[in-house]
């Protein structure tokens, strides 16, 4: 399983993680006290845990998480859950000069943990007011994200439990205020979990016999299960039919110093089908044939991750970056100059959106700006449908749904309808640091071809 964990800056994200990977033995006792002493010559020692996925220097020495970091556990098992998960854990940037990276993570997720800070002040900083321009808390944006980037199941690790006392009201009031906001971004309550925690203290993160005592204040009130029993209980995704193989580029890593293939690792979420050492396929957009000389997980349909390594080409050096992607030799990925999506604004639209108007449009770890060639129709509130006869609408607003025509430009989209394969066919909209518009494409037109 691919998990998230999103959040705002400084609500503790990498700290609670961290200590996740120390407790379920990822992190052992001799690099955590590397991380001591490196955070202690930084003159930052509460960071030690963090530093365990914020290994740049750039990271460690700003204190933020910039690029999304990845490492891979199994969850504890216990005489109630004798089956552990494997989970792949991409720690994701919380600072809103980062979302490009946070939305790079969301897109390869099954699931994401939203940490909220539970210190005084942090949760409302964090949740910002929706209808206030200077707000820079991240909460709603990344809740926003995930949604439209397929995430199923949102995890709610209401953190720093320990800055309050591990209150039972405290707790209670960040649910209540958060609860409504879920449900009207796509996660009802069956799609939401809620787990009190401190990563701080190691507190409510996994069971058994290397879980961290609980403090009375919190086994008063609290009776529910860890943040690692949370993730035991994310439903299994349902991948729908089988179809051909699809792999969005999420990262190259390059052997040498330049990005071709054959010098590079090439890493990234299945979105559909399967790939096995030997197999042919075709990198898009640039139409190359390669062949896989190692896949680092082999997997197939049900399983949806993995990471081709070392592949080699049959053909001249081409560039190959993060926003492509990897596919059946036989029946390639759409490479579209244009798209028409159903798409719903948000509360961050300031401007009204008209024809000619530009944003940046992110699908998986594709973005670039785009135009809005046509505002086509309204959606009906009520069922999400487009709405037959009358004029088409001359701009949108906030929270109104519509179907558009997007123009890529010089830089096309590899993508597929919604229908066809849900997980490249979403699509998010973002303009001066704020996603103004969440949605699924309905059709795609290749760059030789008309809307």
């Amino acid at each position: 399983m691919h998990v998230v964990v999103l959040g705002h800056v400084d609500a503790g994200k990498s700290t609670l993680m961290g200590r996740v990977l120390h407790l379920v033995g990822v992190v052992d006792a001799k690099q955590l006290r590397r991380n001591e002493k490196d955070a202690a010559a930084l003159g930052k020692s509460s960071f030690a845990w963090a530093f365990a996925l914020d290994t740049a220097e750039t990271e460690r020495a700003r204190g933020v998480t910039v690029d999304v970091a990845q490492a891979r556990f199994v969850t504890p098992v216990t005489p109630t859950r004798p089956e552990p998960t494997r989970v792949t854990l991409l720690d994701a940037p919380g600072h809103r000069d980062f979302v490009g990276n946070a939305i790079a993570g969301a897109a390869r997720a099954d699931a994401a943990v939203l940490v909220v800070d539970a210190a005084p002040g942090g949760f409302e900083t964090g949740f910002g007011d929706a209808s206030s321009v200077s707000s820079n808390g991240q909460t709603r944006e990344h809740v926003r994200l995930a949604r439209s980037l397929g995430v199923s199941h949102v995890i709610v690790a209401v953190s720093k439990m320990d800055a309050c006392g591990y209150s039972e009201e405290r707790f209670e009031f960040i649910k209540n205020t958060l609860e409504p906001f879920l449900a009207k971004s796509g996660f009802g309550p069956e799609h939401v979990s809620w787990v009190p925690v401190s990563g701080f203290e190691g507190v409510n993160l996994v069971p058994g016999e290397c879980a961290i005592p609980v403090p009375n204040a919190l086994s008063e009130w609290w009776s529910g299960g860890t943040l690692t029993e949370c993730i035991d209980d994310v439903p299994t995704v349902d991948r729908g039919a089988p179809r051909p193989f699809r792999m969005p580029i999420a990262d190259v890593i390059p052997n040498g110093t330049s990005r071709t293939l054959g010098a590079a690792a090439i890493g990234g979420k299945i979105a559909c089908g399967s790939v096995r050492k030997g197999d042919r396929v075709l990198v898009m957009p640039a139409g190359v044939v390669a062949r896989v000389k190692a896949v680092e997980f082999p997997v197939g349909d049900g399983d949806g991750a993995g990471r081709a390594e070392n592949v080699g080409h049959a053909g001249d050096a081409c560039d190959v970056a993060p926003g492509g992607c990897l596919c059946h030799v036989d029946f390639p990925v759409t490479v579209a100059a244009g798209v028409r999506a159903k798409i719903v604004t948000t509360e961050s639209v300031r401007v009204p959106l008209l024809v000619g108007s530009r944003a940046v449009v992110h699908s998986n770890s594709y973005a670039a700006e785009a135009t809005i060639a046509s505002i086509v129709c309204k959606l009906d509130p009520a069922t999400g449908e487009p709405v037959v006869g009358g004029a088409a609408p001359r701009c949108l607003t906030r929270n109104q749904g519509a179907v558009v025509e997007l123009a890529f430009g010089d830089r096309a989209m590899c993508c597929e309808s919604y229908d066809a394969v849900p997980s490249m066919g979403r699509v998010a909209l973002r303009r001066d640091g704020a996603t103004i518009a969440v949605g699924t494409i309905q059709e795609a037109w290749p760059a030789d071809d008309e809307p």
